[in-house]
C-alpha cells in the first residue's frame, strides 16, 4: 500500500537537496492541478504570477459563477500541507540529530557542517 510506504519515507532523515527537490516538485504538481481545474471549469488560464498573488481578485478572475472551485482548491491544499509539514519535521529532526539541541536555522555554525 502506498500510504505506509510514503509515511516511512518521510520518517527517514532528509537532506537539503532532496527536501528542495520534493518541495519544488510538489509545488509544480499543485500549480498544474489547480491551474488545470480552473481552466477546465472557467476557461481562464492562471499564470504562475496569478497563482502566487496574495490578492483573491487576481486568482478569482473568471470564476464568478464557479466560486466553488476556490473552495475545492483550498480543500485539495490540505494533503500538500500535510506532506510539507512531514518533510519539514523530517528535515528538522535530521538537523537536530546532526547538531544536537543547539541547532538553529539562523545559526551560521549549524549550516556549515
Amino acid at each position: 500500500m502506498a500510504i505506509p510506504r510514503l509515511r516511512s519515507e518521510f520518517e527517514q532523515p532528509i537532506g537539503r537537496k532532496r527536501y528542495a527537490a520534493i518541495g519544488f516538485s510538489l509545488m509544480a504538481l499543485k500549480y498544474g492541478l489547480d491551474a488545470g481545474a480552473v481552466y477546465a471549469v472557467a476557461g481562464s488560464l492562471w499564470t504562475p504570477l496569478d497563482y502566487l498573488s496574495p490578492f483573491l481578485d487576481a486568482r478569482a478572475k473568471g470564476l464568478d459563477e464557479q466560486s466553488w472551485v476556490l473552495w475545492l482548491i483550498a480543500l485539495w491544499s490540505l494533503p500538500f500541507m500535510g506532506i510539507a509539514l512531514a518533510l519539514t519535521c523530517g528535515a528538522a529532526s535530521t538537523r537536530v540529530a546532526r547538531h544536537g539541541s543547539r541547532c538553529s536555522c539562523w545559526s551560521r555554525e549549524s549550516t556549515t557542517r
